[in-house]
């Protein structure tokens, strides 16, 4: 005797339709002209959530260029309401920020700098032991410490965890934890110098200071 459940079953047929033998080409033509129509009415339906969405992230100009195909990803998924993706994303960029900071900091070991290549073994590390890299070595503040480890923790809870889950607040605190880092570590600065008796705007990193 076998137990009778409900399965859930997922479909995705549009490829076998599209390239079908025996379906003629205006009846094709039929049948993704309605998805068309359908995925733009979804999309008028949707669209007051999405600015909502938008709107909840705080502002922020921040020197992107390590992360920035991710990060205009990641502010997509939320806006669309794909939330594990962008707690996914969110992780991440905060990784290759922890990777990036080591990268760019001087560390002294016993006195010695070490090398770029010295350093790889430092970015072999797990994402947990890197975070406490930038800790022990005061690259980063305590308060931005503690927001990278708690998006690390935040993204291990969707790869690790079985428990009930709650993808949309985590999607919008993940999120505030994001722009939060992006702030103190790569916010855009501008500022006024003179350059052949002119006065000319030029863009630089402006990074939170370490005590």
């Amino acid at each position: 005797m076998t137990e009778d459940k409900t399965r859930l079953i997922f479909v995705n047929t549009i490829k076998r339709i599209a390239e079908h033998p025996e379906i003629g080409q205006d009846r094709k033509a039929e049948i993704l002209d309605q998805l068309k129509a359908d995925m733009i009415q979804k999309c008028k339906d949707d669209i007051d959530i999405k600015i909502k969405r938008l709107i909840e992230i705080p502002d922020f100009i921040v020197l992107a260029d390590q992360f920035h195909e991710q990060l205009s990803e990641c502010l997509e998924t939320y806006q669309d309401g794909s939330f594990r993706s962008t707690i996914a994303l969110s992780g991440m960029i905060a990784e290759i920020i922890t990777s990036g900071l080591i990268q760019e900091a001087n560390i002294y070991v016993n006195g010695r700098l070490l090398s770029p290549d010295q350093k790889k073994i430092l970015l072999d590390l797990s994402q947990y032991k890197k975070i406490e890299v930038l800790k022990a070595f005061k690259i980063i503040t305590p308060e931005a410490v503690e927001n990278l480890d708690k998006i690390r923790r935040l993204r291990n809870k969707y790869v690790h965890s079985s428990d009930s889950l709650n993808p949309e607040r985590d999607a919008r605190e993940i999120m505030g934890l994001l722009v939060n880092i992006l702030k103190r570590l790569y916010n855009l600065g501008v500022k006024l110098v003179e350059k052949d008796g002119q006065k000319i705007q030029i863009q630089y990193l402006k990074r939170e200071k370490v005590d």
